[in-house]
């Protein structure tokens, strides 16, 4: 069996787990017998007794050689507890120690926590009673991690359980054995947080003396009131501050104030003396009392992690008396003074009457120094990104274990759910994070955490509208939520009313068959909304269940039932999670999704159980009350298994890690000085505190949480930073505490050398070597031969070509037509978008439609088809093809409206007089440029010809004949087409909207020529097409092309790239610095 120096990712500090990590490999050995994770590698029984791994080293990051790890085999290793501990003689002399208390003091990885457990082990195989032996240590997770190494280092003993605590479960026990001594008439009943939450809620509800709150007496209804109210009885209890010494001092120092809420303290501790009942602070304090009633209720005691102990828990320490009583700590590591915790008792102990102090001093965690590295990049993005691909290489190229690999950041915000998506993406397997982190940053839990905000609170819809539009509640695309909202606030309608009813807003079926009724001509009406029927049923299906969810905004379990059994996106969820293969980050998502369950069902067993409630408590973290598990002795659950744990910087105390990332190593995060300072502060009875001094206190505490943070590695930490765009580095907000740690700042570009880790990066890698034409020929072959063996289609890159050169004009003659010059007059940058570059969008069914129309009538205009309503309608019957619409029902639709208006109303306008010519092309040259199209009709108008043009949208928004472009440019066209000198002259010119019949006539807008206005028109039309010829021969020339501010943009398919607009403005804006002349 290996023993030594730590052989996992587990275990304690500076010394050799004892017991295997969770998740390794069984190999068919038996009942507990498991392959320990040697460095984080699945090994087989066999162990060498030296191992030396030769690390890769990057550019000389590390001056040192290969480390060469120690591992001691003792025979036979046919058990895991046959580990012998290697103690130093500091940690000699701790297991040694006899009797009367024992401070030992270390730094970070000197082996505290290894000593303590080994002291504890050692008493046990010394004689000592087990029930008489405690191990106090800080959090749950911590007691669970300990009681498996304990349990498998005396695993050859049977055992009637062992006293590994928290300080609230040693003092439940003390309190279990004494209540009786303690006047109680049965044994108290321990308040959960929710519970005390729920006391102080109703003894504010049941204030009704004004006079009992002159000061505060406006603030009572306030929950956050109460909140406040309930952290100060808590930590004045643990204070060990009565009522009557907050009353004494907040009268001396003249708080009136302060004498309301001492009143109330007193209230609330006699209301839970007479029900029998205590809270979490109240249990220390009362176990406190009950230990100095009668003898020792332990032979020896252990304490880890003592310089995070509150007033309370040192009073219950001492009281207790044990024949030894040996605490570890470590001043250094004091990080959570904002719970109330000092790092006074450690200051002190040495008072005690026979205290002895010892001080290790050997780093067992990284005897050969911790390699420290900092890197930032240009943009946040680019730093998760980072964030990946470092976690990765570790993994392949340094042989660490995934749960071997943490990546720390400061706390809860915005950019969290950012970096948990990146790992993701990079498929980097990730433990849920903690709790307070986890549950409103996962992804997958988002959706519900919306979708519990808009029912529970109706004033903040206008704000939550888009972000729930387009999560996985609804699903539609941002551009088309954006277009919502933005088309509601201009009808003078909340974008709330989207999801409250179809008749508080009324939504169109479908953006293409909305054009289609519009036609071109109607683009620049007001904005309404419009959606396709997949979207709309997303919609109302989302507006159900929202509905359903609100009618039980009283319980968070059955809103949340609701949201489960109605959202399409459960089901996904759980389709994804319970699929095959490698759906790992399905299963993820459903593993997040049920621990958030887990914190609805406990939240409901709230007195307040309402969304309201839930969510505040969600939204404060973990010491929110009554969203995580209530009683510290409970457990905290398994651990993470083969995966990156991703911690905040309070959760990575206590923790030990190969490698450590820290995210968002920036002013403003380390340090970080915005924390709120509680309503009622203790502080403020002793003495005043000015604002310079609370910020050189809470300076002083970030100090120590980057420190504890930077230690939790054994080999290596990584710091990481995102510039701001357009910011000068040197003036950036990087952390001054990476600095102050010696750590030399990167600027890291992910050099185009480094070594592939996934599919992804090695096409990227090989492409760029192939595309370097000064890369050896040797190299760029290598390349293609390694993309072609990764599947790639050189065909579907894109940047194959070079850039287009500027010797000779790209359009040596100008070949123009209707709808380029339509286009050119609307907006140049949608011009040479759409025309030039070819970039617009596949038309859709509704111009199938338009060009379905038109050729039916040409071919009744040519006789391929009878020249009668049945024959047409049969025609487009025939032609029909359902496929081209996205549901059955609209397919229905604009077949009914062909074949019942539109064919219909064109053979009794036009049907039934032969027309001159139809669909017949001309080309002319005009003002340096070729002009080109296409008549839809030439009809017989007296002694000359009417020139038609057929619409299949309305004409409501259509622009007059005589200002109509398309209309005038057909007009010069018989005028200066030779082909069309028959046609001369022409009397009028005309748009039909086959689609507006309204009681039997078309509408239809028209001009009658006559010799007044008729050269007035000639000389407009000869004048507008010049200017755009000529405007169109500038822009070729400058090749400068500008968006239009008065352009119809409603259904333009590039505005993600117009800067005028939203989505198509600057992601990184250009700082401009004006220098004067």
């Amino acid at each position: 069996m290996v023993h030594g120096r730590r052989a996992g990712p587990r275990g304690g500090r500076g010394v050799p787990r004892s017991v295997p990590p969770r998740g390794a490999r069984r190999d068919g050995l038996g009942p507990g017998r498991c392959v320990p994770a040697v460095l984080g590698h699945h090994r087989t029984p066999r162990v060498p007794d030296r191992l030396s791994f030769g690390r890769r080293h990057r550019g000389g990051r590390i001056a040192s050689g290969g480390l060469t790890w120690r591992f001691v085999v003792s025979h036979p290793g046919s058990s895991i507890a046959s580990v012998i501990f290697q103690p130093d003689p500091v940690q000699q002399a701790v297991l040694d120690h006899v009797r009367g208390p024992l401070l030992v003091n270390g730094g970070p990885g000197t082996g505290k926590t290894a000593v303590l457990r080994e002291r504890f082990a050692r008493l046990i195989e010394r004689g000592a009673e087990p029930e008489r032996v405690a191990l106090v240590v800080r959090t749950s997770r911590a007691r669970t991690e300990t009681r498996d190494v304990l349990l498998a280092r005396l695993a050859e003993r049977s055992l009637p359980g062992l006293q590994v605590l928290t300080f609230h479960a040693l003092a439940h026990r003390v309190l279990g054995q004494r209540w009786d001594a303690l006047g109680y008439p049965e044994a108290p009943v321990v308040l959960s947080s929710a519970d005390q939450a729920g006391r102080v809620r109703d003894l504010l509800d049941g204030e009704d003396d004004p006079a009992a709150w002159p000061v505060y007496g406006t603030m009572l209804p306030l929950r956050g009131f109460a909140d406040q109210l309930r952290q100060f009885v808590l930590r004045a209890q643990e204070a060990l501050l009565t009522p009557e010494d907050v009353s004494a001092r907040a009268e001396a120092r003249g708080l009136a104030g302060w004498l309301e809420v001492a009143a109330f303290y007193r209230r609330y501790l006699d209301v839970l003396g007479e029900e029998s009942e205590v809270d979490f602070a109240g249990l220390l304090v009362q176990a406190a009392v009950g230990a100095s009633k009668g003898g020792p209720a332990f032979d020896h005691l252990l304490v880890d992690d003592y310089q995070d102990a509150t007033f309370a828990a040192e009073r219950l320490l001492v009281d207790l008396a044990p024949e030894s009583l040996v605490v570890a700590g470590d001043p250094g590591a004091h990080v959570f003074s904002f719970q109330g915790s000092t790092n006074v008792p450690l200051d002190r102990f040495a008072e005690l009457a026979g205290a002895q102090r010892l001080d290790l001093a050997v780093n067992h965690r990284s005897p050969n120094g911790l390699v420290a590295e900092a890197r930032c990049t240009p943009h946040t993005s680019d730093e998760f990104a980072l964030v990946a691909s470092e976690l990765r290489r570790a993994h392949v190229e340094d042989e660490v274990s995934w749960g071997s690999l943490a990546v720390v950041v400061r706390r809860l915000g915005t950019q969290v759910e950012g970096l948990l998506r990146a790992l993701d993406d990079a498929r980097v397997p990730r433990s849920a994070p903690e709790a307070g982190l986890a549950l409103p940053a996962e992804p997958a839990v988002v959706p519900f955490v919306l979708a519990m905000r808009w029912i529970a609170r109706p004033s903040a819809r206008e704000d939550l509208a888009e972000a729930l539009l387009t999560s996985d509640v609804v699903g539609l695309s941002p551009a088309v939520a954006r277009g919502l909202v933005r088309a509601a606030r201009a009808n003078g309608v909340s974008p709330a009313a989207l999801l409250a009813s179809d008749a508080a807003f009324p939504l169109e079926p479908s953006s293409e068959a909305r054009q289609l009724e519009l036609g071109a001509e109607e683009e620049d009406e007001p904005d309404r909304p419009v959606l396709t029927p997949e979207e709309r049923a997303a919609l109302a299906s989302a507006r159900s269940v929202l509905a359903a969810a609100e009618a039980r905004t009283s319980s968070v379990v059955d809103a949340f039932g609701a949201l489960w059994r109605g959202l399409p996106y459960a089901a996904r969820l759980v389709e994804a999670g319970e699929a095959g293969g490698d759906s790992w980050q399905g299963r993820s998502d459903l593993d997040a999704v049920v621990a958030f369950a887990g914190a609805v069902t406990r939240a409901s067993e709230r007195p307040d159980a309402s969304v309201e409630a839930f969510l505040l408590a969600l939204e404060g973290g973990p010491d929110a009350p009554g969203l995580w598990p209530d009683l510290p002795w409970t457990g905290a659950g398994a651990g993470a298994g083969e995966a990156v744990h991703v911690l905040t910087a309070h959760g990575a105390a206590g923790r030990e890690f190969d490698t450590v990332v820290v995210v968002g190593a920036e002013e403003g995060s380390f340090p970080s000085l915005s924390r709120p300072e509680p309503m009622f502060d203790l502080g403020i009875l002793e003495r005043d505190v000015s604002q310079s001094e609370r910020n050189r206190l809470r300076l002083e505490d970030e100090r120590r949480l980057f420190d504890v943070v930077a230690s939790r590695a054994r080999r290596r930490v990584l710091f990481t930073a995102g510039d701001a765009p357009g910011e000068d580095p040197a003036a950036s907000s990087r952390s001054r505490f990476v600095a102050a740690a010696g750590v030399t700042w990167q600027d890291e570009r992910l050099p185009a050398d480094r070594t592939p880790l996934t599919v992804a990066e090695a096409a990227g890698a090989w492409r760029r070597v192939l595309a370097t034409r000064s890369a050896s020929p040797g190299r760029r072959l290598a390349a293609l031969d390694g993309l072609l063996s990764l599947g790639e289609e050189p065909d579907r890159w894109w940047f194959q070509r070079d850039w287009t050169g500027t010797d000779r004009p790209l359009h040596e003659h100008l070949r123009v037509s209707y709808s380029k010059l339509d286009r050119l007059d609307n907006c140049e940058l949608q011009f040479v978008l759409g025309e030039e570059l070819g970039l617009e969008g596949r038309s859709g069914f509704y111009a199938w439609v338009g060009h379905l129309v038109h050729r039916i009538i040409e071919d009744c205009e040519n006789g391929e088809v009878e020249r009668s309503t049945e024959a047409l309608v049969a025609a487009a019957e025939e032609r029909w093809q359902p496929e081209q619409f996205p549901s059955f029902a609209v397919s229905e639709a604009f077949r009914r409206l062909v074949t019942r208006t539109v064919l219909p109303a064109w053979m009794r306008e036009y049907g039934e007089t032969a027309a001159l010519a139809t669909e017949i092309g001309f080309e002319f040259e005009f003002a340096g440029a070729t002009v080109r199209g296409f008549i839809d009709r030439i009809g017989a108008a007296g002694e000359g010809s009417q020139i038609t043009d057929y619409k299949t949208g309305k004409a409501r928004n259509a622009a007059k004949a005589e200002e109509n472009l398309q209309l005038g440019m057909y007009y010069l066209a018989v005028q200066h087409t030779d082909a069309l000198a028959e046609f001369r002259p022409v009397k009028s010119v005309e748009l039909a909207f086959l689609r507006d019949d309204i009681r039997g006539e078309i509408a239809r807008t028209a001009m009658c020529f006559t010799k007044d206005n008729e050269p007035e028109y000639l000389a407009m039309m000869t004048e507008r097409l010049t200017g755009l010829i000529e405007r169109l021969a500038g822009l070729y020339r400058d090749e400068v092309y500008r968006p239009s501010p008065e352009a119809k943009c409603r259904v333009c398919d590039f505005k993600q790239l117009c800067p005028l607009w939203p989505e198509g403005g600057e992601v990184f804006p250009l700082r401009v610095e004006v220098v004067g002349s």
